[in-house]
């Protein structure tokens, strides 16, 4: 039963049901993967998080060098976060990733 103005905002998918199945099987596979290892990485810390706790109970506001004496130098460098995403010009020219490090 479609309601009065529903079916303006209504649309189609532009894949089958065979696809979104899969689409839905895919997402569950990672999402799965990453809870695991969210859980992994929480349990494996369950001290660390702890003695976090503690101080921010004591402190209520903490900063980088709280966080260092409790849970160490972070193991890679910030600049091996960051990302520079290519501009849709770029996409398409080259096979190279559309993701590059930014150093």
């Amino acid at each position: 039963m479609i309601v009065q103005g529903q079916r303006e905002y209504s649309f189609g998918k532009p894949y089958s049901e065979n696809t979104a199945k899969t689409i839905d099987e895919e997402v569950k596979k990672m999402i799965d993967v990453a809870y695991a290892r969210t859980k992994q990485i929480l349990t494996i810390n369950k001290e660390k998080l702890a003695t976090l706790a503690n101080k921010l109970l004591e402190k209520e506001v903490i900063f980088k060098e709280d966080l260092e004496e409790i849970f160490g130098k972070r193991p890679f460098d910030k600049a091996d976060e960051v990302v520079e995403i290519k501009s849709s010009e770029d996409i398409g020219n080259n096979n190279d990733t559309n993701i590059t490090p930014v150093v």
